[in-house]
């Protein structure tokens, strides 16, 4: 505004010095009239300038509002540019991955495939496998029906053997089974099987315990029969020494005989003390007592009756050897009976 009031100052100078005196009223009114105007042209840009300073001075709050908001923009755009490249980045690994994915994944399909052909044919081998067990399992079955009725035929023959050594053993054991087929409550053949099982379990247990018992009876009989052996073995060892004893007896009686001269009494007495001497040699002293009684009634009866015949010593001594020969033959017989039950109860615990 300075400036323009000088050079409109100037400018009037100017014109004084140029204009006449008589136009300078009309000049001096004009330029009023324009002074004013120019006045109010210059309020109205003072008005202007203001409202334009009023303008630039929004205008430079909104430039340094643009400015900030264009370093933030730039700052961000910073930021998004790191985070473009951190996402390109990640793109890119991303990107490697999915092809590494994709690679693992056609690989994997392929695997996918193997196996499933593996599956396939173990399928089919175990479908194979599954017809081979259910034949089998049928054969187990028929073997099983069969091995059943054989259980049942060893079952039927273990109670006979305890009948024959515990009948009441046999009906404890049938009853005990009852019961406990009526707890297990099986009534398939499984079932029944199981409790056939326990049965031949419990009767060979009782097989087990009557044949222990039966060993040691037979042990203990084994043993006296052994004692008998040995006492009838010594026995006819003394027999037998008796009967040598005995022909060695007769053969001096013999001599004696044929020696004696005298009567038949007197051979009488000589055989029979022969004899007594015989029989203490061998320890059978304790007979003579009823022997020697019996040459005292004979001579009563001599006494009273006459003599006996000769013939009688003879008797006499015919009747002794018999009688020892009737002894051996039945120790003999006595001695192979034992002998016989010996070798037949050593041949049944062997089998």
């Amino acid at each position: 505004m300075d400036s323009l009031e000088t050079s409109l100052d100037d400018q009037i100078n100017g014109e004084d010095s140029t204009v006449n005196v008589y136009e300078l009223s009309d000049d001096l009114r004009a330029l009023e009239i324009r002074n004013e105007s120019l006045l109010a042209e210059v309020e109205a840009l003072r008005e202007s300038n203001q409202i334009l300073h009023s303008k630039l001075t929004e205008k430079e709050e909104s430039l340094i509002v643009l400015q900030q908001q264009k370093d933030e923009a730039l700052k961000h755009n910073i930021d998004i540019s790191k985070d473009i490249e951190l996402v390109s980045s990640q793109r890119d690994s991303l990107r490697d991955e999915l092809h590494e994915l994709e690679v693992s994944s056609r690989e994997r399909e392929g695997e996918l495939l193997r196996e499933k052909e593996g599956i396939r044919s173990e399928l089919e081998v175990s479908t194979e496998r599954i017809n081979e067990l259910l034949e089998e399992k049928n054969e187990n079955i028929r073997v099983f029906s069969e091995n059943f009725e054989v259980v049942k035929s060893v079952r039927e023959c273990l109670v006979g053997v305890i009948e024959k050594l515990d009948e009441e053993k046999v009906g404890k054991d049938s009853k005990e089974n009852e019961e406990l087929r009526d707890e297990l409550e099986l009534n398939d053949e499984f079932g029944a099987f199981l409790v056939e099982l326990k049965g031949i379990s419990k009767l060979v247990s009782a097989v087990e315990l009557k044949l222990s018992e039966y060993q040691e009876t037979w042990k203990k009989e084994k043993r006296e029969l052994d004692n008998s052996v040995v006492s009838l073995t010594e026995e006819n060892r003394d027999i037998n020494s008796l009967l040598r004893i005995a022909l060695v007896e007769k053969e001096a009686v013999e001599k004696s005989l044929n020696k004696l001269k005298g009567n038949n009494e007197q051979k009488k007495v000589a055989i029979l003390q022969i004899a007594e001497r015989g029989l203490q040699r061998v320890g059978f002293g304790f007979m003579m007592g009823a022997g020697a009684n019996e040459p005292s009634s004979d001579n009563s009866v001599d006494d009273m009756g006459g003599k006996p015949d000769g013939s009688e010593c003879e008797e006499e001594v015919v009747s002794l050897a018999s009688t020892v020969e009737r002894i051996m033959k039945n120790l003999r017989l006595e001695i192979t009976q034992l002998r016989r039950s010996l070798e037949e109860t050593r041949y049944y615990q062997l089998h």
